[in-house]
């Protein structure tokens, strides 16, 4: 999911060069890179509770 949104930005970045609007190309900018900072909080965020979770059944099955 990560891959694609990176994907996405360079696609999006090559794009905005040939439009005129700053304006624009800031609005495309934040909403893209707002979209890949959600995606990789949610990916630390799983990441995170996965080994939490790992961590918690080893302790139990050996404790």
């Amino acid at each position: 999911m990560i891959r694609r949104i990176q994907r996405r930005r360079a696609s999006m970045r090559r794009t905005e060069l040939l439009k005129d609007s700053s304006t624009i190309k800031y609005a495309v900018r934040s909403q893209i890179d707002k979209e890949y900072n959600d995606a990789v909080e949610r990916y630390i965020s799983i990441a995170v509770t996965g080994n939490y979770l790992i961590t918690r059944l080893t302790f139990h099955i050996f404790f």
